[in-house]
Order: C-alpha cells, then structure tokens, then sequence
C-alpha cells in the first residue's frame, strides 16, 4: 500500500487498538497484553476476511484479556471470521462454534451452550471445609471408580450417566469425613471438557 493509505490505517488502527498514547514506545516496553494488541493490529493492517490466532491471551492480565476480546468481538460483528486457540473456557464460550481438543484429537464439537446442555446425567460437587480437594480425591476416585471424577477450583466433581439420589451418594460418602459435603450442581463447558477427556483417556490427570 501506498504511504497515505499505511497512515490513514494506521492511525486507525491506534484507535481501534487504544494505543495512541502508546505511538512513542518501543514494543518491547509495552505490557503483555498491549503487545498483544500492537501484533493484532499488525494482523489487521491488510483488511483479512480470515483472522488465525494461536492462544492470544495466555499469560495476559484479565482486564487486557477483555479488552481484546472485545475488539475480536467488534471484529466479528464488522464480517471478519475468526479462528481462535484458547485454554481459557470461559473464551471459549464467546465463540459461535467450539472444538474441544485432547492430545491432538477432537474430543467433542458444537455450539459452547449446546454442549453443556446435551450432557445427559448428573453433576455433583464435593467439598471439606479446612480440607484441600487433592487430599480426598483419591477417596473418591475409588467410590466412584469409572465415572469421570476430577479437580474444579477448591473443590471436586463428579459426573454420573445415571441420575442418583443425594442420600445414596451421602451415604456412600460417611466413612470419608463427616464434614464432606455433596451438592448437585449444572455443569459449565470446563466440565464437559473433563468428562469428555477422561471418558476418552481414563489415565489422563485430573
């Protein structure tokens, strides 16, 4: 492109990016996720109909996270089609279409809402007050030996094709601590994710 048009989108793309105040600045003094921006903004100087990102937000503050997606978001709005790597669920869920992938096979496809929604059983959450859940997983695991049982956060959850009674689960529970508790929880798509690996791969860690 000629230099009028390199300036004319360029200045744009400042905007567009919130990098203005930033023009001055040698990129390798530029934080993490205004690096992330600047090499968006690399990518958007030729106008892609196609845009192919690879993990964009790893290792990026959440507030910069947020910010870019909403550019890829006013991105999408504008015709652009992107593809996108992420690790973080809850990016995922912004996406139209999902492709959940293990150990370079796909595990599990369709729209973010749809996926959790179709799982067919029951979800439930354990949880020792003082107690950490790795602790007591292993417990579990041999309780509900065969069903996906696994680490979320501070707690641990297990998913069961059949739908259980709370009582029967508590039951089975009493010799564990009796301060463990056992709630029926909705699944989010990071649980489908888990269930659909260790459904797939039982010896992966959870």
């Amino acid at each position: 492109m000629d230099r009028k048009e390199y300036l004319k989108k360029r200045e744009r793309l400042y905007r567009f990016s919130r990098l203005e105040a930033f023009s001055a600045t040698r990129a390798s003094n530029l934080s993490g996720g205004m690096k992330q921006k600047l090499a968006l903004s690399y990518a958007l100087m030729h106008d892609p109909e196609l845009l192919v990102l690879d993990e964009p937000t790893t290792g990026v503050d959440p507030l910069s996270r947020q910010e870019f997606w909403d550019m890829l978001q006013e991105l999408r709005e504008g015709g652009v089609t992107i593809l996108v790597s992420t690790p973080y669920m809850e990016e995922a869920l912004k996406c139209d279409f999902v492709y959940m992938m293990h150990r370079g096979s796909i595990i599990g496809e369709g729209k973010p809402k749809n996926l959790a929604e179709d799982f067919e059983g029951s979800m439930y959450e354990f949880e020792i007050p003082g107690r950490k859940p790795q602790e007591y997983l292993g417990d579990l695991k041999d309780i509900f030996h065969g069903n996906p049982i696994f680490l979320s956060g501070k707690k641990v959850h297990l998913a069961l094709r059949e739908t259980g009674e709370l009582e029967e689960i508590r039951l089975k529970l009493s010799s564990i601590d009796p301060r463990l508790s056992v709630t029926k929880v909705v699944p989010e798509l990071e649980d489908i994710f888990m269930i659909r690996v260790l459904s797939e791969y039982p010896d992966a860690t959870a």
